[in-house]
């Protein structure tokens, strides 16, 4: 029997920086840092129970390493070291200055692609020791449907299904440059991005998504979850639909959603 390697990356700022970000006003998340890491260790305990041999790299950003993480008793963290392996990456102790920037950039999506661009960086290669890669985003959880078996090739790319979503604006889209050949002005190609993934033969596109990202949203508020459609068909990234139903918390208003 053919045991299919997985290793999850769960990106997170535990303890919010100041400023804010586009859309919302003297803040960077609805929720206070207690509560941010009660739904992080929710999201971690949802991913083991479905996957208990999977890899778990719990990647934070907090501009110090979170006390919530370097005192790791609290709400079963040590178990989650100790017997299922999670590896918790601060990213403060690696590159402090990347750090610093995705802590105060007012696009969201900049900077959750410079905390995924900045730990592959550095752990690339360890990611090539398994046959998929998924990325979940903190305070997000897996739900009873997400199965190994959605994941058949480690030459697939896995990207959550297009959302058509009306266009505020009728007569212009602001991002006219991230549309796909057919797309009008009048619908959003809106993909979700808290979850998506890739088998390790796609590890340089996966490493690439995130550039590309960093390059589009550093000097304009446009979201990665527009620009996924595009850079998927620009970069001829004939992906798969990841079906898995994914529960979180948005961190803008604190909406719990399903999708």
């Amino acid at each position: 029997m053919n045991i299919k390697k997985t290793v999850f990356l769960v990106g997170s700022v535990i303890d919010v920086g100041k400023g804010s970000f586009h859309r919302m006003e003297d803040t960077r998340s609805y929720q206070p840092n207690n509560e941010r890491f009660a739904q992080t260790v929710t999201g971690l305990n949802s991913i083991y129970n479905k996957f208990p041999n999977a890899k778990v790299f719990l990647i934070d950003a907090s501009t110090k390493p979170s006390s919530y993480l370097t005192s790791p008793d609290t709400l079963g963290i040590s178990k989650m070291v100790n017997k299922f392996g999670l590896e918790i990456i601060h990213l403060s102790q690696l590159d402090p200055i990347r750090v610093s920037i995705l802590n105060t950039h007012p696009n969201k999506s900049y900077c959750e692609a410079l905390l995924y661009d900045t730990f592959l960086d550095h752990y690339a290669d360890r990611l090539k020791e398994y046959d998929f890669i998924i990325k979940l985003s903190g305070r997000y959880n897996l739900t009873p449907n997400c199965n190994i078996t959605s994941l058949q090739d480690k030459s697939d790319f896995y990207l959550k299904e297009i959302m058509d979503i009306a266009n505020p604006n009728n007569e212009k889209w602001a991002y006219e440059h991230l549309m796909v050949p057919g797309q009008t002005g009048e619908v959003i190609n809106w993909r979700a991005s808290f979850c998506l993934g890739c088998g390790i033969d796609r590890l340089d596109d996966f490493k690439n998504l995130w550039k590309y990202v960093i390059l589009m949203t550093k000097t304009s508020g446009v979201s990665i979850e527009v620009i996924l459609n595009f850079w998927s068909w620009k970069h001829e990234i004939n992906h798969k639909e990841l079906d898995w139903e994914i529960l979180g918390f948005t961190g803008s208003e604190g909406y719990m959603w399903l999708l």
